[in-house]
């Protein structure tokens, strides 16, 4: 079975080392069907840590179904080269 074909809700996080607009990233969240979880959340860049005030989106929270996002932001330095990314989460259903 395929993410695509998963009858429930999806939760698919982690380090993709490509932004969202990178058309290799476009093409795997539009066949899967799955949306970003940072829609709408603002820029939420990870990597490199060490470099502020420019990191970027790399590391991405992506879902499918029935799953509301009632929060989204970067999380602190933790001694990797990313800083974490948190998503709140809520199955409404299915």
């Amino acid at each position: 079975m395929s993410v695509g074909d998963a009858r429930g809700p999806v939760l698919l996080a982690g380090d993709f080392d490509t932004t969202r607009r990178s058309p290799r990233s476009q093409d795997l969240v539009r066949a899967a069907g799955l949306r970003n979880a940072a829609d709408g959340h603002g820029y939420i860049g990870t990597w490199p840590a060490w470099f502020w005030p420019a990191p970027i989106p790399i590391d991405h929270v992506l879902i499918k179904g029935p799953i509301a996002v009632t929060n989204m932001r970067r999380g602190p330095p933790t001694g990797s080269d990313h800083c974490p990314v948190i998503a709140d989460l809520l199955v409404t259903g299915g």
